[in-house]
């Protein structure tokens, strides 16, 4: 089992209308970062939180999903033996959190972190990146 989180961003994006109303679009910039997570239990149990009105579309390698519906928090218990991962968005703002039972190392914890730059943990303990 895969867990891979990707965050996608588009900026500086400027439309230039013609006379002859053709549309051109300029100095587009696309930054991706993913964070996967590695060595992961493959019998972790994902469940959801406050099921949100709005359903994805996707079309991956392994075919189409249609109609995924979103939800405001998952859990994956036992993502790794006794840790679990809580992922929420909150007003576009993604966040994952660990929780670690007593006795467990966080160090199991294993990610890779592609297209950022400047991976840094704040003073707050809170791992920090920017995208390319």
């Amino acid at each position: 089992m895969d867990i891979v989180f990707s965050y996608t961003k588009k900026t500086k994006i400027e439309v230039i209308v013609n006379f002859d109303k053709t549309a051109k679009l300029q100095n587009i910039a696309i930054s991706r970062v993913e964070v996967k997570f590695l060595n992961l239990n493959e019998s972790s149990l994902l469940t959801g939180g406050n099921k949100l009105n709005d359903y994805l579309n996707f079309i991956t390698a392994n075919g189409e999903f249609r109609n995924v519906s979103q939800y405001e928090v998952l859990q994956y218990k036992n993502i790794y033996e006794g840790i679990d991962m809580i992922w929420e968005v909150n007003k576009d703002i993604q966040k994952y959190s660990f929780h670690v039972q007593a006795g467990k190392k966080y160090q199991d914890i294993q990610l890779q972190i592609n297209g950022a730059k400047n991976i840094f943990i704040n003073e707050l303990g809170e791992l920090r990146f920017l995208s390319l």
